[in-house]
């Protein structure tokens, strides 16, 4: 085995001085590099602000869309219920005039035979018990 080849030591004024020899050799690099890291970040919180108000008013368009929603399916079935009602009324309409046709279709048929046994069109005019008074 080989031995391993240790470092020494950074002490504090070595490590100063690397600080300030890369700042001679980076300074002005890494300080265009920090503005642009910067700039970046404050489009980024920007972008996120923007975000959040999206968002905020999406979900009020989708709240607002969804009541709208509930009003018409609202709207629809009392519509439907009220269809359904006329039609129910419709159709006990044309069941009485069918039923009051053939009520009198019979009236008619018993006031021909009135008539074909010889009673009179006055007979039918006068009250009931007329005769009687005379």
């Amino acid at each position: 085995m080989t031995p391993k080849k240790t470092r020494p030591a950074v002490q504090p004024e070595d490590s100063r001085d690397i600080d300030r020899i890369r700042d001679i050799i980076l300074g002005p690099h890494v300080e265009g590099l920090q503005e642009q890291v910067e700039a970046a970040q404050g489009q980024l919180k920007s972008l996120r602000r923007s975000l959040d108000r999206l968002s905020a008013r999406v979900a009020d368009q989708d709240k607002a869309q969804a009541e709208k929603l509930k009003r018409l399916r609202s709207d629809m079935r009392r519509a439907d219920r009220e269809i359904r009602k006329e039609f129910r009324e419709a159709d006990q309409s044309l069941s009485t005039s069918q039923q009051d046709r053939a009520v009198l279709g019979e009236l008619l048929v018993q006031l021909g035979s009135f008539f074909k046994e010889g009673g009179s069109l006055e007979d039918l005019v006068q009250p009931p018990g007329a005769d009687e008074q005379d």
